[in-house]
């Protein structure tokens, strides 16, 4: 399991804003968890997300850093992500329904893909 502060340094990777052994200002820590909060709420209103962001399953990291990322992308000045952002959100939501498809029983099931 992964936590809100795992998927932070995560969507920080994908917008290739941090080097190597950085870490996210106080200020940048908090714009990041404002936007995780509002795509976790996001992924929970259209039942994909039957998690917390203290406990996100490993395979969902992926895509929640895709889909925020996209959000905060013009932020941080990362145009190719800005004019790509609802084809990166989808792209993200899509792959976040694969990993986290539910079976009959109703409870998330993680899923390899590739």
């Amino acid at each position: 399991m992964a936590t809100q502060a795992d998927l932070r340094i995560a969507t920080a990777e994908y917008l290739n804003i941090l080097a190597a052994g950085e870490t996210l200002s106080s200020e940048d820590a908090a714009t990041f968890n404002r936007v995780l909060v509002r795509v976790q709420a996001e992924l929970e209103e259209k039942e994909i997300a039957h998690w917390s962001l203290a406990t996100i399953p490993n395979a969902s990291v992926h895509g929640m850093a895709i889909m925020a990322g996209a959000d905060l992308a013009p932020r941080y000045k990362k145009p190719a992500l800005a004019v790509t952002y609802v084809n990166a959100r989808n792209m993200g939501e899509k792959l976040l329904r694969i990993v986290n498809a539910k079976p009959d029983s109703g409870t998330s099931q993680a899923k390899e893909y590739f």
